[in-house]
C-alpha cells in the first residue's frame, strides 16, 4: 500500500477487496488508509468489499476534492460515520452491506452536504427513512436492492 502514497496526482482509485478470495489474501484494514492521506487530488475512491471498521476513515477526513466514496460489503460501525460527517466535499456515498445499526440515523442525518447516499435495504423502516430524507432534503436516498447480511469485523 505504502507505493500509492507516491501517486500524487491521482485522482481515480478502486482498492476493492477479495471477496470469495480464501486465506492468505486480505482486503484493506483501517490501518492500510494511511497511505492514502497524501492523495490530495483523489477525487473517486472505491474500498468496496474490505475489513474497513472506520478508525482508518481518519485518514481520508483531509482528501478535500473526493466527492465520491464507495465503502460498501465493509464491516463499518456507527462509530465511522463521526468521520464521514468531517469529509465536506462528499457528494456520493455508498454504504451497502455494512455493519450499521439503526442507532446511526442521527449521524446520517449530519451528511447534508451529500447529493447521493446509498444504503442498504432494510436497515430503516419507512418511517425512518421519510425522517431521514426530510432531514437531507437537497440528498438523493436510495435503497440497494441487494439483501445480504454484512461481513463480520475480522478476528
Amino acid at each position: 500500500m505504502q507505493h500509492i502514497a507516491s501517486l500524487k496526482k491521482l485522482r481515480c482509485l478502486a482498492l476493492c477487496g477479495p471477496q470469495g478470495y480464501p486465506p492468505p489474501i486480505r482486503g484493506i484494514r483501517d490501518e492500510d488508509l494511511a497511505h492514502l492521506a497524501a492523495l490530495t487530488d483523489l477525487q473517486e475512491l472505491n474500498l468496496r468489499s474490505n475489513e474497513l471498521t472506520g478508525p482508518g476513515l481518519r485518514h481520508l477526513v483531509g482528501l478535500r476534492n473526493l466527492h465520491t466514496l464507495n465503502l460498501s460489503i465493509n464491516p463499518l460501525t456507527d462509530e465511522a460515520l463521526k468521520y464521514l460527517k468531517k469529509m465536506r466535499s462528499l457528494r456520493t456515498l455508498t454504504l451497502e452491506r455494512v455493519a450499521l445499526t439503526r442507532d446511526c440515523l442521527d449521524s446520517l442525518q449530519d451528511l447534508t452536504f451529500l447529493e447521493t447516499l446509498w444504503l442498504p435495504r432494510g436497515m430503516f423502516n419507512t418511517e425512518e427513512l421519510t425522517r431521514l430524507r426530510a432531514e437531507l432534503p437537497h440528498t438523493r436516498v436510495f435503497e440497494t436492492s441487494f439483501i445480504a447480511p454484512a461481513p463480520k469485523p475480522p478476528q
